[in-house]
């Protein structure tokens, strides 16, 4: 069986020997995805069907819920290469997370395509802030940010991720996600959003 990963996820070393063994196991393809869900009921995210796809491509997930949705534990039960978490604090949760090739931010447009194609979810923060690449699937705004930035990819379909993968460079990509990352969090925005409201009040930011 697959190796039992609870114990691998707390230092890039570890992540690297469970890639390693991962490859063994499945072959040549081989890539970790965190998937961060904040909805409190599947009613409101069901991505049943896109852990499937991603699933058949060889890729493994750790699914970790805000809430706890019984629906996907009995799913990670059926699939060795699906780990389901019980809710963690966020700053565990955002420590774990760098272990992980990417982040995925693909969402159920049967529910939720009204207003999919103008979301800027703040997963997709809090991944790139973590260093991880963003996986998507054809949400328009996320997809135009994530080429626009280079800090991930859209996909069509989730089953076609092997295929796409084939194609990138993944530590090109970290990289690019690492250059970009401060920019991109509330901390190294804080400074610019400061000097608005001091500059809307009158206020010399110097003093």
């Amino acid at each position: 069986p697959p190796p039992d990963i609870s114990t691998m996820v707390s230092s890039s070393a570890a992540s690297d020997v469970y890639k390693r063994q991962q490859n063994e196991h499945y072959g040549a393809f081989a890539t970790n995805i965190a998937v961060r869900i904040r909805a409190k009921s599947l009613a409101k995210t069901d991505l049943r069907d896109h852990f499937a796809g991603l699933l058949g491509t060889g890729a493994s997930l750790d699914v970790y819920a805000a809430r706890d949705i019984g629906d996907y534990a009995e799913l990670a039960e059926q699939h060795p290469r699906m780990r389901y978490h019980s809710p963690l604090p966020p700053a565990r949760l955002l420590a774990r997370l760098p272990d992980y090739d990417w982040g995925w931010a693909g969402f159920n447009s049967t529910l939720n395509n009204a207003h999919l194609d103008t979301v800027l979810p703040n997963k997709v923060y809090e991944y790139i802030g973590c260093g991880l690449p963003v996986l998507t699937l054809g949400h328009l705004a996320l997809s135009r940010m994530l080429e626009r930035e280079g800090v991930g990819i859209s996909l069509a379909r989730p089953d076609e991720l092997a295929e796409r993968l084939a194609d990138v460079d993944h530590a090109r990509l970290r990289q690019r996600v690492a250059e970009v990352r401060w920019d991109m969090t509330v901390e190294g925005a804080i400074g610019a959003v400061i000097a608005l409201y001091d500059d809307l009040a009158g206020v010399d930011g110097t003093a």
